[in-house]
């Protein structure tokens, strides 16, 4: 089953200060494993360095033990698509939202 994924920037502050748009699709690939593509684009001018947290979630609730770092520098003007599968200890029952909790590096 494939969730459309809501990405936010954690904070406001983030959002300001960070140009990229990011979006991105999730879903459940078997009991212990989420399958991701997160799509991070460049609108501007100038390379971007990001390094960003992704953390996952099923019904608002985070899923614990698992998240993904995306690290990269983006062209001007691209994208950058991060695709895997995160592993989780915890037999899950879904996953439905992938989050932008933490932005280390976005300039």
């Amino acid at each position: 089953m494939k969730f459309a994924a809501l990405l936010t920037l954690a904070a406001a502050s983030y959002a300001a200060a960070c140009p990229a748009k990011v979006s991105a699709a999730a879903s459940l690939k078997d009991p212990h494993h989420v399958a991701y593509t997160i799509v991070v684009k460049n609108p501007t001018k100038a390379p971007l360095s990001i390094n960003m947290r992704a953390d996952f979630f099923y019904k608002g609730k985070k899923l614990m033990g698992g998240f993904e770092n995306l690290i990269a520098t983006i062209p001007a003007g691209g994208s950058k698509t991060f695709k895997g599968q995160e592993a989780f200890l915890d037999v899950l029952k879904g996953a439905d939202q992938v989050q932008i909790t933490r932005v280390r590096t976005c300039k």
